[in-house]
């Protein structure tokens, strides 16, 4: 982070308690939030989630008319997937209806060497403290038994698999919450990526079967509901599902097969031969 991209201590302070407060009306406290994430984006916008071609958008926000649209990029990783989402709430929640924007992992990671946008620090700060709280943060610290300033880059990693936050968010909280010092911190953050995935070894999460897939946010709901209906047939059915990774099965339909009635079964049903 350069020198300029700093919050005044009175904006932190309201940035805080707008995450708790959301935190609690949200009923999650005292949890993890994680991929839970998405489901809260989904009920302030329409959410389409989609591999986008360029890594470094690792979403946007669009109105159209008087429907407010986010898509995630699921080419990135998922914890970045997550950060994105929540960073876009704050949008949503504390910027206006009129908010529109293409989330850039320059912003979101905050490694320009230009000066970033007020907005783009608030919400990024705001998805930090909204994913990982710091009272849980502290708990998670105390169970691993990690020692303050001796926090190395697996200590990170294994926090990082447990709230599911990118690997220079969580460094950062460490430093927000004054468990590591600055110097520490520019030493994590510093470390390649190189590095960062040999040491990942054994503590990442299955996140990459949840990379590269295209979902609107209820389309499994309103497919079921469509074919319930009887407005689609079994076959556009299965291929909607299938953008979910999903298939009529698992949702319990089965497609029933058409058996032709035999001769017999038309005899006795006609009553059969009269002897």
């Amino acid at each position: 982070m350069t020198a300029n991209n700093k919050l005044a201590a009175s904006e932190v302070e309201k940035i805080i308690a707008d995450a708790s407060t959301k935190l609690n009306y949200y009923s999650m406290g005292k949890r993890v939030v994680g991929e839970q994430v998405f489901r809260l984006l989904e009920k302030n916008c329409r959410v389409l989630y989609y591999p986008l071609e360029e890594d470094d958008v690792w979403g946007f926000i669009e109105r159209v008319k008087d429907q407010l649209f986010a898509c995630i990029n699921t080419s990135i990783s998922f914890e970045k997937q997550i950060f994105a989402a929540a960073h876009e709430l704050y949008h949503i929640w504390y910027d206006g209806q009129n908010v529109q924007e293409v989330v850039l992992s320059t912003n979101l990671e905050e490694t320009k060497a230009d000066p970033i946008d007020i907005c783009e620090l608030r919400a990024n700060r705001f998805a930090a403290e909204f994913l990982v709280e710091t009272s849980l943060l502290k708990q998670e610290l105390k169970r691993s038994g990690a020692s303050k300033n001796e926090v190395g880059i697996r200590d990170v990693l294994q926090l990082c698999n447990t709230f599911t936050v990118p690997y220079k968010t969580m460094a950062r909280r460490l430093r927000e919450i004054h468990v590591i010092s600055a110097d520490r911190l520019s030493e994590l953050l510093s470390a390649s990526e190189k590095e960062i995935q040999q040491q990942n070894t054994g503590y990442c999460s299955n996140s990459s079967a949840k990379q590269g897939y295209i979902l609107l946010d209820n389309l499994v709901e309103k497919s079921i509901e469509l074919y319930g209906k009887n407005l689609i047939t079994h076959e556009k059915f299965e291929f909607l599902l299938g953008f979910a990774g999903v298939s009529p099965e698992d949702v319990g339909i089965v497609k029933s097969v058409y058996t032709p009635i035999t001769d017999d079964e038309i005899a006795e049903i006609l009553g059969g031969d009269d002897d």
